[in-house]
């Protein structure tokens, strides 16, 4: 969750799709930016341009490159500020060429974080919505990613007051999008699981 709002709209949205995962079997995790710390890109000497060095940046994002690099399937809940990203989402993918190119092996490129998972981006705004999502089209090129674009004036709702999770045409889109990941996920695990 992209928000800087704990328990607004992206959070409500987001853990209703976990809790339709999760009454199916499927072990899930919310994660909210705001409860981390991260720091954009500053004053550094491109160190993670030069394979003996990593980002000089001690922060948690490492730590949340790793959970999305382990997870079979991510869903991404963004608001829009000023019809662009939520700072905290962008500092936390720009972080993403330091962080990811040499702070191990194994998390040497964003691609390879994405890279052929379902991946569910939902993004909640007024205004800038399809921006947002061209933007992130950009950056998950190599994800399996479905967009859903939440906007609450064809909801008829102001986004600030939150509660959109309430509305009966949104909550049944949740349900539909949630069924939709469920079956993206099962059939990556294939027969044998």
């Amino acid at each position: 969750v992209c928000s800087a709002r704990k328990g607004g709209n992206c959070e409500e949205i987001a853990e209703r799709v976990l809790e339709t995962l999760g009454e199916k079997g499927v072990e899930t995790e919310l994660v909210r930016l705001v409860d981390y710390e991260i720091k954009p890109c500053h004053r550094c000497d491109y160190e993670c341009f030069r394979e003996e060095f990593a980002c000089p940046i001690r922060d948690d994002v490492p730590l949340i490159w790793g959970k999305l690099a382990e997870a079979d399937g991510i869903i991404i809940a963004t608001p829009t500020y000023y019809g662009f990203v939520p700072a905290i989402l962008k500092a936390f993918i720009e972080r993403a060429q330091g962080t990811l190119r040499w702070v191990t092996v194994e998390l040497r490129d964003l691609e390879g974080v994405w890279r052929g998972k379902p991946t569910l981006v939902i993004v909640v705004s007024d205004g800038g919505g399809d921006m947002v999502a061209d933007w992130l089209r950009g950056v998950l090129r190599e994800a399996s990613v479905r967009f859903w674009h939440v906007s609450y004036t064809k909801l008829g709702r102001p986004g600030h007051l939150g509660g959109l999770i309430d509305l009966p045409e949104l909550s049944s889109r949740v349900k539909e999008e949630s069924e939709e990941l469920y079956r993206e996920l099962m059939s990556r695990r294939g027969p044998q699981r």
